[in-house]
């Protein structure tokens, strides 16, 4: 997020947006509604026979789950734009105070190239500027950009990683805000940084932090995802296969886990198992890699 970006930036185009998934989102409700209140619920009443009672009923009631996932996934990607878009919103005010106040202590600040210089203004006001009231001042506009930078670099991030959980159809993750869906991969790239590590070199605090993160997060479609696609297949089988080496002495944690083996594997496991429902093409090569 560069600075004449920032400061000049209009939100018109993307009010407008979020106004139109705003209405698409009440009409896919209402069409999730028909679709569980009518087309299912006639599906499941009625007397099945022959071919139509294996493959016609289930179609049926699995497109009729299309519509909550398409639903559920307009009202995340609502969700994460809104929050974004308020996000840099406080940025583009916070921007302007910083440089009102640089003026009332006699510092312009402009444009340079896709940056911005500090300096002391011209003629007497900015004789007795010191060159630490520019540093300050330079410091806080950067600050101000990086987060700004952040909102949005994270936000097409996770939108981008949403839309790729289904290769045909909708996902069924559900995000209130930009920062839970960034959480969420942030802590995946985390815990597959430690998964990577020699595990005879865990520390106890780092198997406990690893356990408990893959605890916590695992349901959650943007981390499991990340964490098996960070991680990778080959890896991930080193993993477990080294942990488990009767013939390794030097122990993970100090050998002081040794009894936490078996929810550390059912942990990983559901993490993983969440991860293979993705239709993305990372996840589809990390199936195909696993199977190899």
């Amino acid at each position: 997020m560069d600075f004449e970006t920032l400061l000049h930036a209009k939100f018109g185009k993307m009010d407008a947006a979020l106004t139109d998934w705003d209405t698409l989102i009440k009409n896919l409700h209402n069409l999730e509604k028909s679709a569980h209140d009518g087309m299912k619920a006639t599906a499941v009443k009625s007397e099945w026979a022959g071919v139509n009672s294996a493959v016609g009923k289930k179609f049926i009631v699995k497109t009729a789950g299309e519509f909550a996932d398409a639903h559920t996934q307009a009202t995340s990607i609502r969700n994460i734009l809104r929050d974004t878009v308020g996000e840099l919103r406080i940025h583009k005010r916070d921007l302007e105070d910083a440089i009102s106040r640089a003026q009332q202590r006699h510092l312009s600040v402009r444009t340079s190239g896709k940056g911005f210089v500090v300096q002391a203004a011209e003629g007497d006001p900015g004789k007795d500027v010191k060159q630490s009231d520019v540093d300050a001042v330079r410091d806080e506009i950067n600050g101000i950009l990086g987060r700004a930078t952040k909102s949005d670099s994270s936000a097409a991030k996770v939108l981008r990683a949403l839309v790729d959980q289904a290769d045909k159809g909708f996902s069924d993750a559900v995000y209130e805000d930009r920062d839970q869906a960034a959480t969420a991969m942030k802590k995946g790239e985390e815990l597959a940084a430690l998964a990577r590590k020699d595990p005879s070199e865990l520390t106890p605090a780092e198997f406990d932090r690893l356990n408990a993160g893959l605890a916590r997060y695992g349901k959650d479609d943007l981390f499991a995802t990340t964490f098996a696609q960070q991680l990778g297949a080959k890896d991930t089988l080193d993993f477990w296969a080294h942990l488990n080496d009767p013939n390794n002495h030097d122990r993970p944690a100090d050998g002081k886990r040794l009894d936490q083996y078996p929810e550390l594997q059912k942990n990983l496991s559901l993490t993983l198992a969440n991860a293979t429902q993705s239709g993305s093409a990372e996840m589809s090569l990390w199936k195909s890699d696993m199977l190899q």
